[in-house]
């Protein structure tokens, strides 16, 4: 009865093993043991190689997921720049109409005497 529960602890330790291989959380002189025991045990070898290609999956998938999301924030940044870059030439372009405007500086010069004729009527 108690075989099968001291294989499957073994089982499970082989797990962790391989997977803290795979992720070089061993120290040094056990990384090297667990190497040896690659080459000669096989399915500790599927063990380590199922890990491997889990990680790299996951691994691919992150870098998927950030240059989506680089090419995303890319994209919101530059729109953002050229909103920017539109308001500010409207600014200037709007400055510059009133600027240049006949009827801007008619308006400015018909205020300006209509004040002065009115300080000199109250006075």
């Amino acid at each position: 009865m108690t075989m099968p529960d001291s294989n499957k602890q073994s089982g499970m330790k082989d797990e962790i093993l391989a997977g803290e291989y795979v992720l070089g959380a061993l120290p040094p002189e056990v990384h090297e043991q667990l190497t040896r025991r690659i080459r000669q045990d096989r399915s500790f070898a599927l063990m380590v190689s199922r890990w491997q290609a889990n990680l790299q999956q996951v691994a691919f998938e992150e870098q998927a997921t950030h240059t989506a999301y680089a090419g995303k924030l890319q994209t919101q940044t530059a729109a953002i720049a050229m909103m920017q870059a539109r308001q500010h030439a409207t600014k200037r372009l709007t400055l510059a109409y009133l600027w240049n405007s006949v009827r801007f500086w008619r308006a400015i010069a018909f205020g300006a005497i209509f004040f002065a004729v009115l300080l000199s009527f109250m006075h």
